[in-house]
């Protein structure tokens, strides 16, 4: 993605400054860096709307553990896992 190398400021096009490209290119290596967490906390959010919450997680360990939760569940206990490991670090 390129960079702008131009601003409006009062109507006029206005180059922008070395300093402000680099600004920018550190505010978009920032937002790229922050990418992953994101997306996983939005698989989080997506499953805890759908009723698979962090009690339902603790509910069903007994059966993460025994390995018998139907394979739909494990799924997305799994995915859940995940996710919270690239949110929480």
């Amino acid at each position: 993605m390129t960079i702008a190398t131009h601003k409006l400021v009062d109507g006029a096009r206005v180059a922008l400054t070395v300093a402000e490209i680099e600004a920018i290119e550190v505010s978009r290596t920032a937002i790229a860096a922050d990418e992953p967490r994101r997306a996983a906390q939005e698989v989080l959010d997506k499953h805890d709307a759908e009723g698979y919450t962090r009690a339902w997680e603790t509910s069903v360990a007994p059966q993460v553990a025994a390995e018998t939760l139907p394979e739909y569940d494990q799924a997305i206990f799994d995915e859940k896992k995940a996710a919270r490991a690239v949110v929480v670090g």
